[in-house]
Formats: C-alpha cells, structure tokens, sequence
C-alpha cells in the first residue's frame, strides 16, 4: 500500500511536471505543499532513490529531467484518471505472482480497484495453472474487484478487461490488438497479452474477483516464446509501461462500470474486438478436440460453435486454435 509521505511525492512531482526543463524555487515548492526546506530536501532525495532524475541548482531550485522505467506506485498514480481502479497500489520489482498476492489481500478486506503489480513474477500462472512466462519489460498487473453479479456472469469480468486491454493498447501505442476467446490479445495472431480472472463465490454472490494481466510491452523476442510477440517488437520501439498501465486502469474502470449496467453491452463491443468470431477453429476441451467455426458468444460469455453438421455446441472453457 502507499507509504507515509508518498502523497507529497507525488505532489513534487507534479509541481515540477508541470514545468519541464524548468527551474522552481525550493521556497515555493514548500509554500505550495506546507513543508519544511528540509523535508523537501528528503522528499527530493527519496525521489532520486526511486530513480527520479532531478537536477538542483542553489538559488534557483528543483527541475525535472526524466521518470524511472520502473512500475513503481507514485509513477503508475502520477496522471491517473479514475474514481476506484488503482487508488490503492501494491508495487513491487519482484514477487511469486500479483493474482497470490492479490487474492490475499481480497481475503484480508482490501478495498474493490486494489491494484498489484509487479515487474517480474516468479510464479506467474495462467489458465489450468499452466506457467505464465514473466519476463523483463513486461506489465504483470491484477485487480481485486468485488462485482455484484451472479457467479455465472463472472466470464463477463474477462470480456471486459480483454476490451480494456485491446482500447489501451490502441489509445498509447496505435496498434490493432484483437481478442482470441477467452482471454487472448492478439497482434496479427501473435500473443501479446493474457488475462487470468479468479474469484471466491458462494451459491448467488461473489466475494470477489482477481484479474490478472500480464502485457508484453518492451519484452525482447528472445524472452517469448515463437506464438507470443510484444510492444516494443511490433513498434520498432520502446514504450512507457508506466502509461500503458494508467490507460488500461482507465479503460478497465469504464468498462467495467458498463458491465455493471449492462451485460449485453459488454458482450456487443467484446464481438466489434474479436479475431475469433467468424474463423474455423479447433477448441481442446477435456481432453477433446472439437472443430467448428466460431459463429456468435451468448449472453454468458460462452462460445458458440458450429459443427460441421450443422449442429452448434456451446463452449464455456477450453483452448482456442486459430485455423
């Protein structure tokens, strides 16, 4: 969680943000923030710390030059636009998996937009527990949500942060992300993004929902594997983590607000997003493999195929390859 102090942190950051290449006073910056020089001081060094680089001059102040690559807390909080969705932020550089951390803290009473995040993962995981890949220049990201929806609408949960993902990515980058269902992000078939959403329910009520994602932005090609791509790979070009993290917190909140309101919605601008719906595929459910094409998702988020007799089968879990 924040720390002591991290709130004027970040309000030296935005004074001097607000500012660039520019020099202002220590004076004024304790006036507008009602601190000592000498807190200021440590507040400034801190920041360097954390890998802030600003430049100090006698008599004429503070200037910022440039931010950390790192997803620390004050970074991904510095310009973030919601009400709910990362208010609370638990950073680190490294841990075992943000979806463990954050299911704990959902247990201990962690208030709903709880973020986690990290810059590696240990143990990540993905869908059937398999291993979730974690490496450097990625975003591995979860989100403690308490929705009220009936456990079977939970699925609605991943068609919205699969959009949030896609309409962020979009917004910072000006890629085409697409959505392989269930939870995919595809740049001209190749992964970019996973989404793992978990939660605790009892019969009629969900306690809580974790979603986990985890982003391909500046991974170089040797750390992914063949299928998978990135950010920076399909740039040519390094992107800010920092904020490519704000905007899917951003796009998350919107969207799940709409999910909130309207199921159906969700479900209608999941399909404008979807690589899967139209195309032949082969879906490994159970241990079966089943081939059909994909025609529509029901109003519970399930993928509604066609056989080749004509016959329709509706899937609720399974792997998805594209043919």
């Amino acid at each position: 969680m924040k720390k002591p102090g991290e709130n004027v942190d970040e309000k030296i950051l935005t004074l001097l943000r607000a500012r660039p290449g520019r020099y202002l006073s220590g004076e004024d910056i304790s006036e507008q923030l009602g601190v000592s020089r000498a807190a200021l001081w440590k507040h400034i060094d801190a920041l360097r710390r954390h890998g802030y680089k600003i430049t100090a001059i006698q008599n004429r102040g503070y200037c910022f030059v440039s931010a950390p690559e790192r997803l620390t807390g004050i970074e991904i909080a510095w310009g973030l636009r919601t009400r709910t969705i990362g208010k609370k932020i638990v950073a680190f550089k490294r841990t075992d998996s943000t979806n463990t951390v954050a299911e704990q803290l959902a247990r201990d009473g962690a208030s709903a937009g709880t973020i986690v995040v990290a810059e590696s993962q240990e143990r990540g995981r993905g869908r059937f527990q398999r291993r979730w890949e974690s490496p450097e220049g990625g975003i591995y990201l979860s989100i403690i949500t308490r929705p009220e929806l009936e456990p079977r609408l939970a699925a609605g949960i991943t068609l919205a942060a699969a959009i949030a993902v896609a309409v962020a990515i979009r917004r910072v980058t000006g890629l085409n992300p697409r959505i392989k269902w269930p939870n995919d992000i595809l740049i001209d078939g190749r992964k970019i993004c996973g989404i793992l959403t978990e939660m605790r329910a009892q019969q009629d009520k969900i306690d809580y929902c974790i979603t986990g994602i985890g982003v391909n932005v500046n991974c170089v090609s040797r750390d992914l594997p063949a299928c998978a791509t990135s950010v920076l790979i399909e740039r040519n070009a390094p992107v800010s983590r920092a904020e490519i993290t704000r905007a899917i917190l951003e796009a998350f909140e919107s969207e799940y607000e709409v999910l909130m309101r309207d199921f159906q919605q969700t479900v209608k601008k999941w399909k404008t997003l979807s690589d899967t719906l139209g195309r032949h595929i082969r879906v490994l459910v159970q241990h079966e493999h089943i081939s059909g094409t994909a025609i529509d998702i029901d109003e519970h988020g399930a993928l509604i195929l066609e056989l080749a007799d004509g016959s329709r089968r509706q899937i609720y879990s399974g792997d998805v390859e594209l043919v």
